[in-house]
C-alpha cells in the first residue's frame, strides 16, 4: 500500500474549478432542449449521470456541441420527437425521473431504460401525479423500468400535494406542466406555483395560450 505524505505550508496558492451542480445540470439540459433557439451552458457537470442526460436529449433531436468552456445546447425548432432506440437513463434516477414528466408532453413512444440497479428504483411517486394529469405511463410492476411513455396526450391540471418532499418529482410535474393548457392574463402567464410543497397546474379559465418555455435568444446559465 503505497503512502503519499503532505508536508505542512504556510500560505496555499492557485486556482481551482468545482464541477457544475449535477441536479442543476440535468435540469439546464432539459429546459435548453425545450427550447428553440441556442443556449449556452456554462459549468456543466461532467459525470456520467449527467452525459446520460445529455445524449438523450439528441436522440430527442436536440444538437448539442460541447467545448472546454461550455455546452451549447439547441432545441429543434418543431419541438423534440420520439427517438428509435430507448433512452438509458445508466444509472441516474434523476435523469429517468425527470424524463417521464418531460416526455408526458412530447409526442410519440418513447422507452426509457436503466441499468440493473435503477430499474429496481421505485418511480410511482413520479407516476402517479402524472397519470392524474392524464399522461399514459406503463411500468414494470407498475413502477419500475422499463418505462413506457405514450406522449402527446392532452394533459390536465391538477391539484396535487406532495407527500414526501422531492425535488425530481415536483420538477417532473413542472416539466409535464408545459403542455398543459393555462389562463394567461396580460401582465403574467398563470403556470405551475408553489406553495409549501404544494403544487399546483392550473386549468384554463380564459384567454387560452399554451404555456411554454423558450429562449428567442442566445442565453448563457451559468452553474
Amino acid at each position: 500500500m503505497s503512502e503519499i505524505k503532505v508536508n505542512q505550508v504556510e500560505v496555499l496558492r492557485g486556482a481551482l474549478r468545482v464541477p457544475g451542480d449535477k441536479s442543476a445540470s440535468h435540469r439546464a439540459l432539459l429546459i435548453s432542449a425545450l427550447s428553440d433557439g441556442m443556449n449556452r451552458i456554462c459549468g456543466l457537470s461532467n459525470g456520467d449521470d449527467v452525459i446520460r442526460t445529455m445524449k438523450i436529449v439528441e436522440q430527442l433531436g436536440a444538437q448539442v456541441l460541447r467545448t472546454d468552456e461550455m455546452v451549447v445546447v439547441t432545441g429543434p425548432k418543431d419541438g423534440l420527437r420520439q427517438s428509435g432506440d430507448p433512452l438509458d437513463c445508466g444509472n441516474s434516477g434523476t435523469a429517468m425521473r425527470l424524463l417521464i414528466g418531460l416526455l408526458s408532453g412530447v409526442r410519440g413512444n418513447h422507452l426509457i431504460v436503466g441499468d440493473e440497479s435503477l430499474s429496481k428504483r421505485p418511480m410511482r411517486r413520479v407516476i402517479e401525479p402524472l397519470a392524474s394529469m392524464g399522461a399514459a405511463i406503463e411500468a414494470r410492476e407498475g413502477e419500475h423500468a422499463p418505462i413506457r411513455v405514450a406522449g402527446g396526450s392532452q394533459l390536465s391540471g391538477i391539484d396535487y400535494e406532495v407527500p414526501t418532499p422531492s425535488a425530481q418529482v415536483k420538477s417532473a410535474v413542472l416539466l409535464a406542466g408545459l403542455k398543459v393548457w393555462v389562463a394567461v392574463s396580460r401582465s403574467s402567464q398563470v403556470g405551475p406555483k408553489r406553495e409549501n410543497g404544494k403544487y399546483q397546474v392550473i386549468p384554463p379559465k380564459q384567454h387560452f395560450l399554451p404555456f411554454s418555455v423558450q429562449f428567442t435568444r442566445t442565453r448563457v446559465l451559468a452553474l
